[in-house]
């Protein structure tokens, strides 16, 4: 029988709002964390298929993921590793699709984006799917935000 206290989409978002529903902030240290241990995690990802020559075409492009005890022993904050999964994911994203560009570097990003995205307001998931323009994040404000921090 389902029990919707067990499900892990509602344990995984029990915990990743604030008293007004929005994403808890976090600290920049901890999505810079985040995305070390990503961009650490990936290349072991990559080195470990390389050594595999009888992979699959499947298991080339199969991604990895990261549980929530790594992320909160990364962060080594009291951010909450939830709220910390939810805003990298959303910068991860925005920088893939080439729209942090100039503020990354070597493929890192700058501080300042981190410094933004900690604290930026994320409101309430939508259950099931949704698109960009439905994402907790107002991204146009946050590139808007950006861009003027270069003045």
């Amino acid at each position: 029988m389902y029990n919707p206290e067990e499900d892990p989409q509602v344990v995984f978002f029990k915990t990743v709002y604030d008293e007004d529903g929005k994403v808890k902030r976090v600290s920049p240290a901890a999505l810079k964390a985040a995305a070390q241990l990503e961009r650490e995690t990936a290349a072991r990802v990559e080195q470990t298929k390389a050594s595999l020559p009888d992979l699959s075409e499947e298991d080339k492009n199969r991604g990895f993921a990261i549980g929530q005890d790594v992320y909160k022993h990364a962060i080594q904050d009291d951010s909450d590793p939830q709220a910390v999964f939810l805003r990298n994911s959303t910068i991860s994203l925005m920088k893939m699709a080439g729209m942090l560009e100039p503020w990354t570097h070597d493929g890192i990003l700058e501080d300042k984006v981190y410094e933004l995205a900690a604290v930026f307001e994320m409101n309430r998931f939508p259950e099931g799917h949704f698109s960009i323009k439905d994402h907790p994040m107002n991204i146009e404000k946050f590139i808007e935000i950006l861009k003027a921090l270069e003045k």
